[in-house]
């Protein structure tokens, strides 16, 4: 309702939103995420959101600013002051701080045992003797896909990142004594044979918002309020229009 009532009141005025003012406010958003508009683009498609949506998004947003700028001339800034206060905010989010992770892969070799089947322990044998195989011609993360080539069904997991500080112990101090170049196991598991292999710790550290990007999240913020009450009124006024037009009678 809000962009219909901006629209009627731009072409009222005969003001029209040309493309150069939307391409520079797409400028300024891939800016604030340190990046360019084709990275900018690219990044939407992965979320599913084309940049055709977002072009009408961002000149229905100016159309708005421009009714927020004829109906109130205050001017809409934000100061050093505020950046800083917000910026020391998210930057205290515990979901930014490093994280130190420890990397491993599961190496699976699936058997399919009926409880009733006599063959099931020379199957688990079989398995367990090929996962040696593996382990004999291992020799880091990086030689799992060589190493267990020519052995039948064997699953090697992505790369799982686990939380150190949330991994036990015991866990912990198997890793490092297995080291990077040994294979863990092989173990009995619900689905067959399992080993593991260890590929190192890493600090993850996530990204921090740009003063620029914060900057704009808290001018967004004050025209959203302004636009609120603004909006408001317009809405008020359109609807009274409204009435009074219906209450018309023609002879």
């Amino acid at each position: 309702i809000n962009e219909v009532i901006a629209r009627a009141q731009a072409k009222k005025r005969g003001v029209k939103i040309e493309d150069k003012r939307v391409n520079s406010a797409l400028e300024r958003m891939a800016k604030g995420s340190n990046t360019t508009v084709a990275g900018f683009e690219k990044s939407l498609k992965r979320k599913g959101i084309s940049m055709s949506t977002l072009r009408a998004q961002v000149e229905a947003t100016l159309y708005l600013r421009w009714v927020i700028g004829q109906q109130d001339k205050t001017k809409v800034d934000v100061t050093e002051a505020e950046v800083d206060k917000r910026y020391s905010k998210i930057t205290s989010d515990p979901r930014l701080k490093p994280v130190h992770i420890y990397k491993i892969r599961e190496i699976d070799l699936p058997v399919v045992v009926n409880p009733n089947d006599a063959m099931g322990p020379q199957l688990l044998q079989a398995r367990a003797i090929e996962a040696s195989q593996i382990a004999k011609k291992y020799n880091g993360c990086n030689t799992l896909r060589s190493a267990s080539k020519g052995i039948f069904n064997v699953k090697i997991s992505r790369t799982i990142q686990a939380p150190a500080d949330k991994m036990p112990a015991q866990m912990k101090k198997v890793l490092k004594k297995a080291g990077t170049k040994k294979l863990i196991g092989p173990m009995r598991v619900k689905t067959g044979v399992r080993m593991i292999a260890f590929c190192g710790t890493a600090t993850l550290k996530p990204p921090k918002p740009t003063r620029e990007a914060i900057k704009n999240m808290l001018l967004n913020e004050k025209y959203e309020r302004r636009t609120g009450r603004v909006m408001k009124d317009l809405r008020r006024r359109a609807f009274i229009e409204y009435k009074d037009k219906s209450a018309v009678v023609t002879q």
